[in-house]
């Protein structure tokens, strides 16, 4: 009489295998990509959070009286007025660079302005997260009635505007 091999193979097989590890793929890949999406929009809001960090310590530096004579005096002499003309700080992202008022592209050195805006930065400009190294500045525009507007400037002087209240994430698509 012969006896019945018995089967007792606990183990898995080579197919059932292959399925877990392809659902196990599929899981990761759709993980990975929300964890990228993610990512992203953390830096975005945190150049934003910068941005509003300088609007509001321009915005404060604008509402002393005397920055505002300034402003207008400076905005003045260049022909501006009412709705023409603006003058520009910048400040390099990343050093915690000062911001520098400049005037028909150099430097305007002794500004009422320019030194409110760096008491009120403190440490100064920040970096940026989600431009990196493709944001050279931070540029804030003052026009003649103290409409403020932030924009990060590009190596080629490219501004995108990411004043907070008009931002929108799609200037930024360029730098994916």
């Amino acid at each position: 009489m012969k006896k019945k091999m018995r089967n007792d193979n606990r183990g898995f097989s080579l197919v059932e295998i292959l399925i877990v590890v392809a659902v196990m793929s599929v899981i990761l890949s759709i993980v990975g990509a929300l964890y990228t999406q993610y990512v992203k929009k953390s830096k975005i809001h945190a150049d934003v959070a910068s941005a509003e960090t300088i609007l509001n310590a321009v915005d404060t530096a604008v509402k002393e009286k005397d920055v505002i004579k300034e402003i207008r005096t400076k905005i003045g002499a260049a022909g501006g007025g009412p709705g023409v003309g603006n003058i520009k700080l910048y400040a390099n992202a990343g050093n915690k660079g000062d911001f520098r008022l400049t005037k028909d592209g150099a430097l305007d050195p002794n500004s009422l302005f320019e030194s409110s805006v760096n008491q009120y930065m403190g440490d100064g400009s920040p970096e940026f997260k989600y431009l990196g190294n493709n944001a050279a500045y931070w540029v804030v525009t003052v026009d003649y009635d103290m409409n403020i507007t932030v924009a990060a400037s590009d190596s080629s002087g490219t501004e995108l505007n990411i004043t907070p209240s008009s931002v929108a994430v799609a200037p930024y698509d360029k730098y994916q």
